[in-house]
């Protein structure tokens, strides 16, 4: 149960009161449990690893010579030995088409929201701005 500013006590997760429970991640880890919140927790959550043996932002059919510690070349995708999925991109039109790998799903579920295609576009696609904009001035709105 939550108060409202008018001192209105509603149901924190009650869909009529427009809130909905939220997903917690990594980041949120400073955020503070109150009384008559839930935790659903999934003992047995279901698994995608093969979401793990692509790389998610390396083109489809790219093959990347990786060094080994002995400075031997092997193949690999992406300089980290796995795979590309990217079919097309195109940032100005804003899409990316993937050729989606066997055995992981398009969408989050919800025991596991960090193996499928979508999740694991995002984040690549993240990781490649952030190292686009590293050593960049930039405005950031506070």
């Amino acid at each position: 149960k939550s108060t409202t500013n008018n001192g209105v006590i509603i149901d924190r997760f009650d869909p009529s009161s427009g809130t909905k429970p939220i997903r917690l991640n990594v980041g949120d880890a400073n955020k503070t449990a109150c009384a008559g919140d839930y935790f659903r927790v999934h003992f047995d959550p279901r698994r995608f690893a093969d979401a793990n043996l692509y790389d998610w932002g390396m083109e489809d059919g790219v093959v990347v010579a990786v060094e080994n510690d002995n400075n031997e070349n092997e193949e690999g995708g992406g300089g980290n030995g796995k795979p590309g999925v990217i079919v097309k991109r195109d940032d100005e039109a804003g899409y990316v088409i993937v050729n989606k790998p066997p055995n992981i799903p398009v969408h989050a579920r919800v025991d596991n929201s960090l193996e499928n295609v979508a999740s694991c576009v995002g984040r690549s696609l993240w990781k490649e701005y952030r190292k686009r904009k590293e050593g960049e001035e930039e405005i950031v709105i506070l």
